[in-house]
This record gives C-alpha cells, sequence and structure tokens, in this order.
C-alpha cells in the first residue's frame, strides 16, 4: 500500500468550472492505481465565495504548478517505490487537466472554513486509475476553493 500527500494553492474567486484542484497520475503504460481513500482538509477560509469540486477522471494530466513523486518513503513498509510511478499533481495548472466523462463525487462542499473537509474510503479494490490516466478533484462550479491538505492512499496491479 502506498500514500502520498502535498498541499494545493487556492484556485482564487476568479477560480473557473474544470479547473483541476489536484490530480493523482498513473503515468504506466500497463499497471493499475486503485485508490483507496482520499482525504482533504482546508488550510484557510476563503469567505462567502466558494467553489464547489468533485473528484473526475482525467484523459489528459495537464501542467500543474507542483508535482510530489511517490517514492521509497510512500510505501506502507518502506519496502519499493510505487511500480507505476505515480504522482500527486497540485495547481494552480497552467493547463488544464481533460475531465473525460462526467463527474464520480463525492462532491466537497462549504469550503468557507479552516478545517472543512473531505474523507471517503473506496471499499473493496478501490477506485481503478488504468494505465496513463488520472483522477482529480475538479471544480463544477465557479468560486474559491481554498489551499488543502491532500493525503491519498492507493495499492497497485
Amino acid at each position: 500500500m502506498y500514500s502520498v500527500r502535498g498541499r494545493t494553492t487556492s484556485t482564487g474567486a476568479g477560480g473557473l468550472v474544470d479547473d483541476g484542484v489536484w490530480a493523482l497520475w498513473n503515468p504506466h503504460p500497463t499497471a493499475r492505481v486503485r485508490l483507496l481513500s482520499v482525504l482533504c482538509v482546508a488550510q484557510v477560509a476563503v469567505g462567502a465565495v466558494t467553489g464547489r469540486a468533485s473528484l473526475a477522471r482525467l484523459s489528459s494530466r495537464g501542467t500543474p504548478a507542483a508535482t510530489v513523486t511517490a517514492g521509497i518513503s510512500s510505501h506502507s513498509r518502506r519496502r519499493l517505490a510505487p511500480p507505476s510511478g505515480a504522482l500527486l499533481d497540485l495547481g494552480d495548472y497552467t493547463s488544464q487537466p481533460v475531465i473525460d466523462g462526467l463527474c464520480l463525487g463525492p462532491a466537497f462542499n462549504n469550503l468557507a472554513e479552516i478545517g472543512a473537509f473531505l474523507s471517503h474510503s473506496y471499499r473493496g479494490s478501490g477506485l481503478c486509475v488504468p494505465p496513463g490516466t488520472g483522477l482529480g478533484l475538479v471544480q463544477v462550479t465557479g468560486g474559491n476553493i481554498p489551499a488543502m491538505e491532500v493525503s491519498l492512499t492507493w495499492m497497485e496491479d
């Protein structure tokens, strides 16, 4: 099992529908990543103009402001780096990721206060991120998505 975390930046009041906030990207040509859990915690208060965000599948990575590369320290037993080369991309994106289909949910609402959070676990074998694709949090309404701490846990096959 692997986990990675990072901190996003605020999208600002000018955040648009379909803007990426963060993404788990699977660059491997054959390995599948199975997302087991997501935790996002708002780090700042953003006031009344808050956006709404949801998980979505991504077919193109986009150009994130920062990337966290999972390594051996991401492994639950510190044995090996993830074979997939999984990446956690963190906004502000200069080129947005491409959404592949409808948003998956759960929606992340009421982001106005410090400590507002989204926590979700996927039962069974997890939510599959096929080779060469991603899964990320994207805005479904305009407005400000606050800077947040993101923590993801996954397995690979």
